[in-house]
């Protein structure tokens, strides 16, 4: 699933750390999680859940926004894709892990896969 930043605003480093930590806070718990990024305007994230996803992401925009911005941060919207095979799942972390690179972001670390949980299932 992916959700942007609103209004264009950029998150720093220190958003985006603060943002990594929200995601990470409940893995295990309501979602495991496989791969995630957090890029300047958006964040990807791959997940196997175990909750509603709207829940999920609610979560994370109200506790990220209020930690981050003290209000406001994201869209309205997120976007998600079923990932039906091991093909696709396998492509799509590649995107996510090669996000930051793709867009000429030196030095942004902010972002993390699982192969332990990704062995049973690619």
């Amino acid at each position: 699933m992916t959700f942007c930043s609103a209004g264009g605003r950029t998150l720093s480093h220190d958003d985006a750390n603060v943002i990594a930590g929200v995601l990470l806070h409940d893995d295990e718990k309501a979602y495991y999680l496989l791969s995630w990024c957090v890029m300047p305007d958006h964040v990807h994230v791959i997940l196997q859940p175990k909750a509603p996803i709207g829940t999920i992401v609610k979560a994370w925009k109200s506790v990220s926004a209020r930690r981050v911005a003290g209000g406001s941060l994201w869209q309205r919207d997120y976007f998600d894709r079923l990932i039906r095979d091991p093909r696709q799942l396998h492509d799509t972390i590649e995107y996510v892990m090669n996000n930051p690179e793709a867009a000429a972001l030196e030095g942004w670390d902010h972002k993390a896969i699982y192969p332990d949980r990704l062995t049973d299932i690619l």
